[in-house]
């Protein structure tokens, strides 16, 4: 998973200059942090899953590595029995490989040719960092010592300074296809990256080979008209169950509204009980001091007019006369 940039005619920077130790010590993005690219538990767990893979459902005896930077994976494969061997343009990452599995890697580059012969060949996010008019050449070296190749380049990652050639998927697969490799259909490569496919070298005639490339394009049709009719029917489920959210919203403020007033209602009608009582108090009071006043008026009128005194009678006959009486006028 190293890069390919030998330099040379392209004029292109050193290997050894771009493909150092810094390299490899900032080589991964991961939520906008640089994860180093080493001999670390997370790294060797990764490429051992990978090939635990490949050993599963390809099973080569033996495998060759294009790019193997520290050479993980050669040494995975060859835990798991497969005479694995690699390269990579880099001094540093060879430098790096475990030294039980040094001696099968080497410093390299796809645009040499390649010695030996493989049963598989893994090249995995390596020539984008090819310039475009030396890719044909490390496809041509590959396709040369094998019939199987596991590959995949980035279509995305434009912001890594290295990548050079950046391409869709449909690019690399015409590139091999000129070599008469085409893309096995069954394959699934997700194991490594969500982009990996397997090339296989032709060997049914064309128009089979047609065949299976409809057949994967219908299969594929279908199975988006399923999806999208699935999230159609989502959607609408969705909304639904949104409508029917805000009419209970709907629902539970009408009903918190008439608790309301109805708590404000019997808060009124208790204010009103209050306010009564209040009144009633208050006449009570009243009522009691004017008769408290008038009792002693009576008192008062009996000390200064005692009874069957000329006073008192003088006294009665005033009170009959502010009444209205007309009785016999007082001293007649």
């Amino acid at each position: 998973m190293a890069a390919e940039n030998p330099g040379s005619a392209t004029g292109a920077p050193d290997p050894a200059a771009l493909y150092g130790r810094s390299y490899y010590a900032h080589y991964y993005v991961e939520g906008g942090e640089r994860i180093p690219y080493g001999r670390t538990d997370q790294w060797l767990a990764v490429f051992g899953s990978f090939a635990d893979r490949i050993v599963a459902e390809i099973g080569p005896a033996s495998a060759l590595d294009v790019g193997c930077a520290l050479g993980l994976l050669v040494e995975a494969l060859r835990d798991r029995g497969v005479e694995a061997s690699g390269f990579d343009v880099s001094d540093y990452a060879i430098s790096q490989v475990r030294e039980d599995v040094r001696s099968h890697c080497w410093v390299g580059s796809a645009l040499d040719p390649i010695p030996g012969r493989y049963d598989l060949v893994t090249c995995v996010e390596v020539l984008e960092h090819l310039p475009a008019e030396e890719v044909d050449g490390a496809v041509a070296n590959i396709c040369g010592v094998t019939d199987d190749v596991l590959f995949s380049s980035t279509s995305g990652d434009y912001g890594e300074e290295t990548h050079l050639n950046v391409r869709p998927l449909e690019y690399w697969t015409g590139l091999f296809a000129g070599h008469g490799f085409v893309r096995d259909l069954g394959f699934d490569g997700s194991f490594i990256t969500p982009w990996t496919v397997r090339y296989r070298r032709a060997r049914d005639p064309w128009p089979r080979l047609v065949i299976d490339y409809d057949r994967e394009h219908w299969r594929l049709s279908r199975e988006a008209r399923a999806r999208n009719a699935l999230v159609l029917s989502q959607l609408e489920r969705i909304g639904a169950l949104e409508a029917e959210i805000a009419g209970l919203r709907a629902s539970t403020q009408a009903t918190e509204l008439e608790r309301w007033r109805a708590e404000v209602a019997l808060s009124r009608a208790r204010a009103a009980e209050l306010q009564a009582e209040v009144d009633r108090v208050l006449a009570e009071q009243r009522g009691s001091v004017l008769l408290r006043a008038a009792a002693r008026g009576r008192r008062a009128m009996q000390r200064a007019a005692p009874e069957g005194s000329r006073r008192r009678r003088v006294t009665a006959a005033v009170a009959r006369m502010l009444s209205g009486d007309s009785g016999t006028p007082p001293g007649s």
